[in-house]
Order: structure tokens, then C-alpha cells, then sequence
């Protein structure tokens, strides 16, 4: 499998997304048992196991919950990332949350970044015909916090004691994007 031809979704020249792949999992486990990866990732629970990862990828490879992404950097194809579109219920609610997790440190904030959310946006609006975006982080997120309030999320509020990570519980920033907002201000 190793040799399959990837086929790109998006091709821009700081990153690429495609399918995701069986292999892609073995980058996936050690991203997901690295603490520093994640701290701010609420659904993690370790030791992660390769047959974790598989499990949940072909849970959701067929789109029906979630679409799942790999990415990939744009100069060296190299993995760097997984990122996903939830459809939240019910279903003409038109709504997502989208999540983006980098495991590669170099590209966890800059350019890179934001193109991928930006991506992650136009895809859930203009391929999967949603009418708002949500995005829930941790209170003291101040990347991701800062991230969608600069790509035009409004925070909508804030759920107390949310997410129960590393022996307590903590607040999560609700926020969310309509797609005439998108629209109006890109």
C-alpha cells in the first residue's frame, strides 16, 4: 500500500490534503500519545494504540458522521497533520464543527496554519453545503482562540467545566461562523 498513488482533494504550495491511509495511523499513534500534541485535545485518552487509530479511521472514512483528512506538507509530501469536518445532527441543520490536529511542531501556528482552517472552512461551506461552522476549544487556548476569531468566528460562549483533561475539568470558548459572514468577509 505504501506505493498506491495519492490522490490530492487540495493542493496548495504549504500543504496538501488527501484521503486518509491505513499507514497514515502509525503517525497518528505517536502524535496521539505525545502530551505536548495533546494538551488541548479533549477526546484523547492514552496509551493510544495503532489499532485505535485504525479502528476509529475506518469508523469514519466513509463520510456519513465525519470526513476525515490527512495532511500533508506541500514541498516534501511528508505527513503532518489530520483534520476532520463533524456533521453535527440533525442533519438540515447544516451545521460542523471542523478540528485540526498538527502533529508536526514547525507548522502549529503561522501561514500554514491558517490556510488549513481556511481550507477546512470553504470545504465545509462550498462542498458539504453547511451554514455555520463550529469550533470548540479549551478556555486557555490562546492559538486556537486567536486562530478563528482572526478568520472570523464569533464567540458565542462558554460551556463551564466542558472537557475533562488530565485530572480536571475545564471550560470550553464556544464559537461559530455562518456562511454569509464567511462570504461577506473574505
Amino acid at each position: 500500500m505504501k506505493n498506491r498513488k495519492k490522490n490530492y482533494i487540495f493542493d496548495h504550495k504549504l500543504f496538501k490534503i488527501r484521503e486518509t491511509l491505513d499507514e497514515d495511523t502509525e503517525k497518528w499513534y505517536k502524535w496521539f500519545n505525545d502530551n505536548k500534541i495533546t494538551e488541548f485535545v479533549p477526546n484523547v485518552r492514552g496509551p493510544n494504540t495503532i489499532e485505535a487509530q485504525r479502528k476509529y479511521r475506518l469508523a469514519h472514512i466513509n463520510g456519513e458522521e465525519r470526513a476525515i483528512f490527512s495532511v500533508v506538507s506541500g514541498k516534501k509530501d511528508k505527513l503532518i497533520g489530520t483534520c476532520s469536518i463533524a456533521f453535527i445532527k440533525p442533519a438540515n441543520s447544516r451545521r460542523c464543527e471542523i478540528s485540526l490536529i498538527i502533529g508536526e511542531s514547525k507548522y502549529c501556528s503561522g501561514p500554514t496554519y491558517i490556510e488549513i482552517n481556511r481550507w477546512l472552512i470553504n470545504y465545509s461551506f462550498n462542498h458539504f453545503g453547511m451554514n455555520s461552522i463550529l469550533s470548540s476549544t479549551f478556555e486557555d487556548n490562546l492559538v486556537v482562540r486567536k486562530t478563528v476569531e482572526f478568520l472570523g468566528f464569533k464567540k458565542i460562549g462558554l460551556q463551564r467545566s466542558r472537557f475533562y483533561k488530565n485530572g480536571k475539568f475545564c471550560n470550553a470558548a464556544q464559537y461559530d461562523l455562518l456562511k454569509s459572514e464567511w462570504e461577506k468577509n473574505k
